[in-house]
């Protein structure tokens, strides 16, 4: 019996072995899942900054990528302004040309109204628009500028009553315009004596 019983404590010995084993395997695993719980979160977190990051540097390039694009259209603008600004004086002198009738044969005319013509078409397809108010337009000190003032009935105050010379304006891509040059008005208004 002393064998039985001494393969039974081996036994008993086992067991309390293969539970120990199983304890420290249990507790071993636990501490993995644990760790690995802790290493999830901290890839997690670190996916989580990598996604902001990421998305900030998006951010960042399309701001900056949207800057460059109204920087170029803006310098672009600028420089349809300034070649309006020297074709303007040219567009001046042909108009100034066909406006003289006593100076002017017919044979000019015919000569130089295509090139008016065509110098009017090249600034309407660059967005530069005349600015030609009719008598009787309310004065607009945004697109006008009054050389002079004649005194005219009160309800033709404050009214454009001749274009002395044409104003240009273009419209940028914003709809909005850019004033090139106003529109030199004479403007209706009371005499001196009437005001004091």
């Amino acid at each position: 019996m002393t064998n039985e019983d001494d393969t039974i404590i081996t036994n008993d010995e086992h067991i309390e072995m293969e539970e120990a084993d199983i304890s420290d395997t249990e507790a071993t695993t636990a501490d993995t899942i644990k760790g690995l719980r802790e290493k999830i979160k901290q890839l997690e977190e670190e996916k989580r900054t990598l996604r902001e990051e990421s998305a900030h540097a998006k951010a960042d390039f399309l701001n900056a990528r949207r800057r460059l694009d109204e920087e170029r259209i803006r310098i672009e603008e600028r420089v349809e302004v300034r070649y309006a600004e020297e074709l303007v004086p040219l567009f001046d002198s042909f108009a100034l040309a066909l406006a003289h009738n006593e100076d002017t044969t017919a044979i000019d005319k015919k000569d130089i109204t295509p090139v008016y013509q065509q110098l009017r078409a090249i600034l309407l397809a660059h967005g530069i628009e005349s600015l030609t108010p009719d008598k009787g337009t309310p004065f607009n000190p945004e697109e006008h500028e009054a050389l002079s003032i004649i005194e005219t009935p009160a309800d033709a105050h404050d009214t454009v009553q001749q274009t002395l010379q044409i104003g240009f304006r273009r419209k940028r891509s914003t709809g909005e315009y850019t004033l090139i040059r106003p529109a030199r008005v004479v403007v209706g208004g009371s005499s001196v004596a009437d005001a004091a």
